[in-house]
């Protein structure tokens, strides 16, 4: 079997106490070392590895290769956090994992997890890119655990019946200010105010405004984070929080009497 050769080029970054805190600018450049003292030439065995999309392989899978870069990092440390992305993007060494984001408090480990890590540095510094991606993935899961406090206007809703729950089972909002499913929230207004009729119809209506924005290009990323499709077809504007790829809202603009345009378009252009 052929060797491969890896060229490994080690960067070591001088920090100070406080530089050396993930939210903190990096005070020095990294220092590039000699060939020999960071062991360039040296011959690795077959290792078996696993890419950012949690595939494994071997090394001499690659052997027909003229060189081959092993970038080693970790997402708790400040030189990763900002160069990981850049490399990625530069190398093209992946693409986001479809349908990939780990509801908050999931058990992520291993290659799962550094795949999650890299990703949302990715989403920090532009998620604009990842639109369709982050559209289908939403697509699929809707509001999923996604939960919200009765407290405002949906107060009203305390005490009444879930709607869109299977023939003969009933259940009702808890009191004021508990916690209820963010879906079972957004059906009911949907039922009075846009005639939708079930949760399926819900769902179907979120997952094609997300899928039309992210065809046509009406996506906008809000200052907070969150990002926005809209359907030109329906009116409808989807809101879903690149974090955790989980729909937040959902609702016909002329509802708030808004236009895409005006209101969101121009707004975060």
């Amino acid at each position: 079997m052929r060797q491969v050769v890896v060229a490994l080029v080690s960067l070591i970054l001088g920090l100070s106490a406080r530089g050396a805190e993930g939210d903190q600018p990096l005070r020095e450049a990294p220092r590039i070392l000699k060939a020999a003292d960071a062991g360039v030439g040296r011959a690795l065995p077959d290792v078996s590895l696993t890419d950012l999309e949690g595939k494994a392989f071997k090394l001499s899978q690659f052997s027909d290769r003229k060189a081959i870069v092993v970038a080693v990092w970790t997402p708790n440390c400040p030189i990763s956090k900002k160069y990981a992305p850049r490399l990625v993007d530069k190398g093209k060494l992946t693409t986001a994992p479809k349908d990939s984001l780990a509801a908050p408090g999931a058990d992520r480990r291993g290659a799962q997890r550094e795949a999650q890590n890299a990703f949302e540095a990715r989403l920090e510094q532009n998620p604009l890119p990842y639109a369709e991606q982050l559209a289908e993935s939403a697509a699929r899961r809707g509001f999923g655990p996604r939960s919200v406090k009765l407290q405002g206007r949906d107060k009203q809703l305390a005490g009444v019946p879930i709607p869109g729950l299977p023939p003969g089972q009933k259940e009702f909002f808890g009191a004021a200010k508990s916690r209820a499913l963010a879906e079972d929230v957004h059906l009911i207004k949907r039922m009075k105010d846009s005639g939708i009729s079930s949760r399926k119809e819900l769902r179907q209506t979120v997952a094609d405004a997300l899928r039309a924005g992210a065809e046509s290009g009406d996506v906008v990323a809000t200052d907070s984070g969150r990002m926005i499709y809209y359907s030109r077809a329906s009116d409808w504007a989807v809101v879903i929080d690149p974090a955790d790829g989980l729909v937040v809202s959902g609702f016909p603009l002329k509802l708030a009497g808004q236009t895409w345009e005006a209101d969101y378009k121009a707004k975060y252009k």
